[in-house]
């Protein structure tokens, strides 16, 4: 378990409130009045139920307008309307507690609360079932239960038609069924419809059986793009930034100087721009003419029509200006495929942001995957040839277009909602844009979301090299079972991934018999596995395994490829089919999701040791920070962390044990 809080970032804000107000236990007591004043962010009480989250908690891209950043828990007024005083300040307190709920931490084993995108799309998702349920209450119901839940029996078809709708609406529901069961919120006078798959997902009540609803089935930005359609995009892409992209940008240099000037009317720009068209040497990376495309492309034919064309130069300046948006996503395209990053993370990437390094070239970015920080967390990826090329292009082609003083890579170059020259909010609408430009809708199997990009490489990866969960685990940014996730995305994959994790499997369980053989190895399970590998032994008349030995050694560990799994790098579940298990709590499969230090069928690998022993140290140092800072809320997350990590190995408990007295009382502490 990686230390999970971080000194910025919404939690510390939160914890801060909570720890002011008493602790939870004392706000699931405390009457609205006391509710009302706790702030959801700074200067933003819940009573007024209006919030603007603070830019710098969500992620780069659209998620940051301040449209998308706003919660008007009051839904323009209409929350309230019709209802008598009485049923309105009864409402106004429902839909409050609700967003307190959705904003305390949960009680679940990482002991933090939801980050500010999660905390936004809950509210988000509350209020489309609260406002579909408006016009159906009388001025005097001031419950919302009765219909929240019957849109959830419903399954709510009259407030969404989207299985990815659906199920985020379950999950925020049951969050909420959940904090009624801890008196956070009212109870509700009537009992759900049972769903098959919706139960409360992991909360306040830690004893009650915990299930989230079943993901949609299908998910289009999980579909990596066909290999010929990969192909004959980044071919376009290539010839343009290495023969064209370089000419289009200096003829929009040519043009900004002329509005140096001042401001041109539009029959003063007319024939500057023709004569900006002529005065541009169009030529190619090898000096020759270009007076062909190589492939066709949307041009501009007349004032009225547009048409797909492969003559050059163009006749017209707004072929151009396309031009610019398709060298732009192109860029993009070619980066997102070279880095696998996220959207919100190549959306995040600013000027100046290629290093290079002694013997490699990387850029430099942001995440808020898996981080509680504020503002993200600081990461690099390894780049191609090709992808810095891309961003050296678009660093001249944001100059055009980016005001002075901001740094954004990606920029909107087209005005609808956001200015010209603003961050690029939407780059999938781009890229389906593009897409359509350079003909290639039909190859693309469906719309060019950017998030393909990144099942498009680790399918790739997942192909062609040997060791792929590793690899992607470091390029994704992903435990394993998000990698897989990424590389069966694709159905033609699933047979040939199979194979190379059966191979990975054998080998991974002919290391963990060896060092279990060895003493080297750890965990519950090492001492049944070494008692068998001695019987083994016994039975051969051998003092140490052969090649045939340990073969049948591993097939019986893995009984035959059906057990052994990897919960995450050095850290394997020998927990068998039809076997009980504490993370499952029945005989069902293992749930790596729930790997308990204690559980009798956690093996750990001798490599995982030292790193066991650094992350107790580094905690070990947060908690003297935190106690210092008389942060006591910070300071019980840690220790569960410390006692987690302390309960894996004797030998590394014995010495932090010898360094540290800490260690020792905070052992004490928890054995109490």
């Amino acid at each position: 378990m990686d230390i999970l809080y971080f000194k910025n970032g919404m939690s510390q804000f939160r914890d801060a409130g909570v720890e002011a107000a008493g602790g939870i236990r004392s706000l699931r007591g405390s009457d609205w009045e006391a509710l009302s004043r706790i702030e959801i962010f700074p200067g933003q009480p819940l009573g007024k139920l209006y919030f603007v989250i603070p830019e710098d908690l969500l992620p780069p891209g659209g998620q940051r307008k301040l449209t998308q950043r706003t919660i008007d828990a009051t839904i323009d007024g209409r929350l309230l309307q019709g209802a008598s005083d009485l049923a309105a300040e009864h409402r106004r307190e429902w839909i409050g507690r609700s967003i307190l709920a959705f904003w305390l931490p949960t009680g679940s084993k990482r002991g933090n609360g939801l980050q500010a995108y999660s905390f936004r799309k809950r509210c988000i998702e509350l209020l489309s079932i609260v406002e579909a349920s408006l016009p159906s209450m009388g001025p005097h119901d001031k419950d919302f239960w009765p219909f929240v839940l019957a849109h959830q029996a419903d399954e709510f078809v009259a407030v969404t038609c989207s299985d990815r709708g659906k199920y985020d609406k379950h999950l925020a529901v049951n969050l909420l069924v959940e904090a009624a069961s801890s008196g956070l919120l009212p109870s509700p006078a009537v009992t759900s419809i049972p769903i098959p798959g919706a139960k409360v997902e992991e909360g306040y009540n830690q004893e009650r059986p915990q299930k989230k609803p079943l993901p949609p089935k299908a998910d289009v930005k999980k579909k990596p793009f066909p290999d010929k359609f990969v192909t004959e995009l980044l071919s376009r892409a290539f010839w343009l930034q290495d023969n064209l992209a370089t000419s289009v940008i200096h003829y929009f240099e040519t043009l900004a100087a002329f509005e140096a000037d001042g401001p041109l009317s539009g029959d003063q720009w007319k024939p500057i721009r023709r004569q900006a068209i002529g005065s541009v040497d169009w030529r190619d990376a090898d000096g020759n003419l270009i007076t062909e495309l190589p492939f066709p492309i949307r041009q501009r034919r007349d004032q009225y029509c547009f048409e797909y064309s492969v003559r050059w130069p163009p006749q017209h300046h707004s072929t151009l200006r396309l031009f610019l948006r398709v060298i732009q996503t192109l860029n993009f395209c070619t980066v997102a495929f070279c880095t696998a990053a996220r959207r919100h993370e190549l959306q995040g990437m600013a000027h100046q942001a290629i290093v290079h390094e002694d013997d490699e070239t990387v850029v430099e970015g942001i995440t808020f995957k898996n981080t509680g920080r504020a503002g993200g967390r600081r990461r690099d990826w390894p780049l191609h040839q090709r992808a810095e090329k891309a961003i050296a292009l678009q660093e001249q082609l944001a100059k055009l277009v980016r005001p002075d003083g901001k740094t954004h890579l990606w920029v909107t170059l087209k005005e609808f909602d956001d200015p010209v020259g603003s961050p690029l909010a939407d780059p999938t609408s781009a890229s389906a844009s593009v897409v359509d430009h350079l003909n290639l809708t039909e190859l693309a199997g469906g719309k060019p979301h950017v998030h393909r990009w990144r099942h498009t490489t680790a399918r790739m990866i997942g192909l062609a090299v040997e060791n792929a969960p590793e690899v992607l685990m470091d390029l994704l940014g992903n435990n394993l079972e998000g990698v897989l996730d990424y590389l069966l995305s694709d159905p033609d994959l699933a047979k040939e991934a199979i194979r190379v994790a059966e191979e990975y499997t054998y080998a991974l369980a002919e290391q963990a018999i060896n060092e279990i053989d060895e003493g080297a190895a750890g965990g519950p399970a090492a001492g049944a596995i070494r008692q068998g590998i001695a019987e083994l032994k016994m039975s051969r008349g051998i003092r140490r395994l052969g090649t045939d030995e340990t073969a049948e050694a591993v097939k019986q560990l893995t009984v035959s490829g059906t057990a052994f799994q990897v919960v995450r790098r050095g850290v394997i579940c020998t927990k068998q089919p039809g076997e009980f298990g504490p993370c499952t709590k029945t005989l069902g499969r293992a749930d790596k999701g729930s790997c308990r230090s204690t559980c009798t069928h956690r093996l750990e690998l001798a490599a995982e040791k030292q790193r066991c022993e650094r992350q107790i140290e580094a905690i070990l140092d947060l908690i003297e920070n935190a106690a210092s800072a008389g942060r006591t809320m910070v300071v019980e997350h840690l220790k569960g962390q410390f006692v987690y990590e302390m309960e894996r190995w004797s030998d590394v408990r014995q010495r932090i044990f010898a360094q540290h007295r800490l260690a020792i009382d905070l052992w004490t502490e928890a054995s109490d």
